[in-house]
């Protein structure tokens, strides 16, 4: 199945990078628009489900 890759970039009103604090989390809401997922499991408005990050400078 293909996966895609998304990138996030966040940043504050005068441009400047911002980085998330170490061991602190955050929740992106994006458009979902498919009615299953990956598991033929039908999916809903304001399901959650977990997805991966990938640190660049270590790899994992």
């Amino acid at each position: 199945m293909f996966r895609p890759v998304v990138e996030f970039e966040f940043v504050d009103s005068a441009g400047n990078s911002l980085q998330l604090a170490p061991g602190q989390t955050a929740l992106i809401t994006l458009p979902l628009y498919i009615a299953r997922d990956e598991n033929n499991v039908s999916l809903s408005a304001g399901d959650m489900f977990d997805s991966y990050s990938l640190d660049e400078a270590t790899g994992q």
